[in-house]
């Protein structure tokens, strides 16, 4: 996947609705030329929509495959450790004990074939630093 399905998905929605609205302006204009250019271009934005739509659909699908398949894993001793989970934060490039469940989806979206997934993406961290709440 790309960088970011999700933003070129939301770009390309942009440019739909920006086309559209060009296109009837032509249209109230009555300039034919301008209606055929704008069709085209719409059509065009339309059908990447679709397309980003079913890459989403489709990494999306992957992920819940790879989570589905980890049923059932749990902390063994408490304090986020065990083999599994153990592995699943060392994959995130985290340390072992740390919370897990930003890991695991990461964990899931990796195996689905993403690429864009960083260390970042679970910083549960941040995530308190920024509601004000420290670890």
């Amino acid at each position: 996947m790309s960088f970011s399905t999700e933003a070129s998905l939301r770009s390309w929605e942009r440019k739909v609705s920006w086309r559209r609205n060009r296109l009837l302006a032509a249209k109230r204009a009555h300039n034919t030329a301008r209606v055929k250019k704008w069709r085209a271009s719409l059509k065009h934005a339309v059908w990447m929509v679709s397309v980003r739509k079913k890459q989403l659909d489709t990494l999306q699908k992957r992920a819940l495959r790879a989570a589905d398949a980890l049923v059932g894993v749990m902390e063994q001793g408490g304090n986020n450790t065990g083999p599994m989970v153990n592995k699943i934060i060392k994959a995130n490039g985290g340390d072992i004990g740390e919370p897990w469940c930003g890991d695991f989806i990461a964990y899931c979206y990796r195996q689905a074939g993403s690429k864009a997934v960083t260390r970042s993406w679970a910083s549960v961290r941040a995530l308190g630093g920024i509601g004000g709440v420290r670890r």
